[in-house]
């Protein structure tokens, strides 16, 4: 797992568009040349094999991270991690 600042930025204008606009969505309703996240990575010249992302309320994860750590999921590798959180999520869903 590697950082990248164009899909950090791609991630950021994202959030302040949710915010601005004030929609919650993976689609931004207004500007379809930046509606899917494979149309904003392109508008960034941005090379990817595939792609996905996450969007969460503030409270609701903040809320499933403490459950989360206070659980039986914990591991000690990122990959190990985000799967068990994601069993996690799925299983209080």
């Amino acid at each position: 797992l590697l950082y990248s600042s164009i899909i950090d930025s791609v991630s950021n204008i994202h959030c302040s568009e949710m915010a601005k606009y004030k929609f919650f969505y993976h689609v931004h309703p207004k500007d379809k040349s930046i509606a899917t996240m494979q149309d904003r990575f392109r508008k960034f010249k941005y090379r990817y094999t595939t792609c996905g992302e996450n969007i969460a309320k503030q409270e609701y994860f903040k809320q499933e991270l403490k459950r989360f750590r206070n659980s039986k999921y914990i591991s000690k590798t990122v990959g190990e991690l985000t799967s068990a959180l994601s069993k996690h999520i799925k299983s209080r869903i």
